[in-house]
C-alpha cells in the first residue's frame, strides 16, 4: 500500500480508520479498535461504523473528526 498523506500530516495507511476501511476490517476488529479510541479520545459514542475512512483527500466517507477538521476544510477551500 502507497504512503496517502493527509491534509494535517497524518499518514492515512498507517491509521486504523483508513486501515478498517481499504482492508474490510471485520465487524469485530472495527469495534474493538472503536472502543479503545472512544476510550483513548474521550469519544464515547464513537461506533465501528464511526471508524471508517478513506481519507481525508478523498471524496469518500471520512472519520468522524475528519468531517470537521478546520485544516481540511481550508484546504478544500
Amino acid at each position: 500500500m502507497t504512503d496517502q498523506i493527509s491534509f494535517c500530516g497524518i499518514n492515512c495507511s498507517k491509521c486504523d480508520a483508513y486501515l478498517a476501511k481499504k482492508e474490510n476490517w471485520s465487524l469485530e476488529k472495527r469495534n474493538k479498535v472503536a472502543k479503545i479510541w472512544a476510550e483513548k479520545y474521550d469519544h464515547p459514542t464513537l461506533t465501528s461504523e464511526g471508524l471508517l475512512c478513506d481519507g481525508c483527500k478523498s471524496k469518500g466517507k471520512l472519520f468522524i473528526h475528519c468531517n470537521k477538521c478546520e485544516i481540511r476544510k481550508k484546504n478544500l477551500g
